[in-house]
């Protein structure tokens, strides 16, 4: 199951950095080290109603610099094509309907991590340190 998803994860990332036909914002609202929440929305100021989402993960970048995307700290998703909208999400907190993919790991202080939402036809990431 986990090799599943990873095989789909790299063919929709993929896809979508090829593919997008638009991106929305995602903010990290980091209050303290224990409450991290992430804000969907579009990038204008007035806007941040929230986006139509599928598939929203937590990487952490490696040694190497990459992003290390086939080992998610946190991940969870909806079956491929569906989406369902979402303004904000607390780390370790899955949506209702969405299933788990990977159980949210501690996040360690300093770490660069990426935050990665994906839905069909858009995509948006914010980057973060944790503190």
């Amino acid at each position: 199951m986990k090799l599943l998803f990873k095989i789909f994860f790299v063919a929709l990332l993929a896809f979508s950095l090829c593919g997008l036909s638009s991106r929305f914002g995602i903010k990290v609202l980091q209050q303290n080290s224990a409450t991290l929440c992430f804000k969907f929305g579009d990038t204008g100021p007035s806007k941040s109603s929230g986006v139509k989402i599928n598939t929203f993960l937590v990487v952490k970048k490696g040694d190497s610099g990459q992003w290390d995307y086939k080992s998610p700290v946190w991940a969870f998703e909806l079956t491929p094509g569906s989406a369902k909208p979402l303004s904000r999400v607390t780390y370790g907190q899955v949506p209702a309907g969405f299933a788990e993919t990977t159980k949210a790991s501690p996040l360690t202080e300093g770490t660069h991590y990426l935050a990665v939402g994906l839905s069909p036809g858009s995509g948006g990431s914010a980057e973060f340190v944790a503190h």
